[in-house]
């Protein structure tokens, strides 16, 4: 896979975990004390996005810093309304995140760095 990769030229293979599947098939798949440095989130849809990032906030699984890349985010014309950018703004609103908003990566992604207490 290009991902790993290119995470394995930065980081030890063993620190580098993909999940590969259907979101509703693969999030169990990460250990309850796991936590993320990095997160390049690809989910495309609403409904896929809220799964992973309910998910990942109800699991405390950000670490301190972690950088996370959301892909899709200015997908359909950038509306607060659709897909990937309006489950972001639901969990962010339901788990009221500490945030760095790092801004536009690419043409539709954007970034944020998430911190801990």
């Amino acid at each position: 896979l290009a991902i790993a990769n290119l995470a394995s030229k930065f980081y030890p293979q063993e620190l580098i975990f993909l999940y590969e599947g259907w979101f509703e098939e693969t999030v169990s798949q990460i250990e309850p004390d796991q936590k993320f440095a990095f997160i390049h989130l690809d989910c495309d849809l609403y409904s896929s996005t809220l799964t992973v990032l309910h998910h990942l906030f109800e699991g405390d699984h950000f670490a301190d810093g972690c950088v996370l890349l959301l892909d899709d985010f200015l997908c359909n014309r950038g509306s607060k309304a659709f897909g990937m950018r309006r489950a972001w703004l639901d969990c962010v609103a339901k788990y009221q995140p500490e945030l760095t908003d790092l801004g536009l990566f690419g043409t539709s992604s954007w970034c944020f760095i998430v911190h801990r207490d």
